[in-house]
């Protein structure tokens, strides 16, 4: 069986590729696309050496929709795999892409950028409406737990907030989620940092609070995390920060309109696309937040997700933090689920995963908020590996 074979080197170093009967010398940021005989069987026999580092691995080729993997081998490369199924199931096409191997839990201790790179600098996985793993059907946007999500490589959380006596519950749109920041959030991002102390985590807030306590909020955070986090690890002003300066540290972000301390995000636009600037922060952001969409959403969900990536890359808003929300929903016709893992890999995250399998790292692509960003496999590590790492 005849199998079109795209092969992409995305480490700084050359390597060869030996499978399906032939051998592929790549230099650093070369793609090679081929015809190949694909082997009997669903394992697919790998051969990788680069410098001194050499590995075999078996890759599964499958043979269902949606079929991805993320190999890390001998603790020197990573290999990113996407499968397109024609209509009989069978693979008709392969991409394999072999970059620098990294650790989720600590992957940015293995950045390799100026040392006056600032945040908005990275490719940076996110996730929308964070702490939704115990909603309902309808206002769960996660699996993963927050010490899950940070494991695996997770670095800004969304979380929405509403005064509840001494804490504040997360919410998403009506349902309350049975989670707290003081009791439940906070001491699992302060206890990571501490065990990852070069890793950074953005915690994103909006204030949700009924209208009689929202001006209690503000008041009520600052207490909650002057408590809750060790002293000196937390940024709150309203800057961008360079990395160097704020590893091992909780940085606040504002999304709502009354606050008065940390990096000021008020006026992201909502349900559409625009370029905004936070005045007193010196920020602009370039902002893609579209959800509400007709009966072709996930077609035109992923044309607007697509097009903010292609932005962020050529920087054709100009100097901007980049922000790129995947997530929507179409309540009650269809739930967040929906529109991310869509089978036959219409959703959201599969055609995400495809494009960021295609791409020849480092490519910038701003802050990404995903819905279940751990499926499909290779995911969350594939926007990880847009960032230029040491090896």
């Amino acid at each position: 069986m005849q199998m079109s074979l795209t092969l992409i080197n995305s480490r700084a170093s050359e390597i060869t590729v030996a499978l399906c009967d032939i051998e592929v010398r790549l230099a650093p940021g070369e793609q090679r696309k081929q015809m190949v005989g694909m082997p009997e069987g669903p394992w697919l026999p790998v051969r990788l050496h680069a410098g001194g580092s050499s590995a075999e691995l078996q890759i599964r080729r499958g043979s269902r929709a949606g079929h991805e993997a993320d190999y890390p081998v001998a603790n020197f490369a990573n290999i990113y795999q996407h499968v397109e199924l024609g209509n009989g199931g069978s693979p008709v096409a392969m991409t394999l892409n072999i970059g620098t191997a990294f650790s989720s839990k600590h992957w940015m201790g293995q950045l390799d950028l100026d040392e006056d790179a600032t945040l908005a600098a990275l490719t940076l996985p996110g996730s929308h409406d964070t702490a939704t793993w115990k909603g309902s059907r309808a206002s769960k946007c996660q699996t993963f737990d927050i010490r899950n999500q940070l494991n695996h490589g997770i670095r800004w959380f969304d979380l929405r907030l509403a005064v509840d006596g001494s804490d504040l519950k997360v919410w998403h749109g009506s349902e309350e989620q049975g989670l707290c920041l003081a009791k439940d959030l906070l001491p699992a991002i302060t206890g990571f940092l501490a065990a990852h102390p070069t890793e950074i985590v953005i915690v994103s807030v909006v204030n949700v609070s009924w209208d009689w306590d929202k001006k209690d909020f503000d008041g009520l955070l600052h207490k909650i995390l002057m408590a809750g986090v060790p002293a000196g690890r937390l940024y709150d002003r309203n800057a961008v920060p360079r990395i160097a300066d704020v590893r091992g540290c909780v940085v606040l972000m504002r999304q709502d309109e009354d606050a008065t301390y940390g990096i000021l995000a008020d006026h992201w636009p909502d349900d559409e696309k625009g370029v905004v600037w936070n005045d007193t922060g010196n920020i602009r952001y370039s902002v893609q937040n579209c959800y509400k969409f007709g009966p072709d959403y996930l077609a035109a969900k992923w044309a607007l997700v697509k097009h903010q990536l292609d932005c962020a890359k050529t920087a054709a808003d100009g100097e901007c933090w980049y922000v790129n929300y995947t997530s929507a929903s179409r309540a009650p016709i269809t739930d967040p689920v929906d529109i991310a893992l869509a089978p036959e890999q219409q959703g959201i995250n599969y055609r995400l995963h495809a494009y960021l399998c295609a791409q020849a790292v480092p490519s910038y692509f701003g802050l990404v908020p995903m819905d279940f960003p751990e499926q499909p496999a290779g995911l969350i590590k594939l926007l990880i590996s847009m960032n230029k790492l040491k090896h």
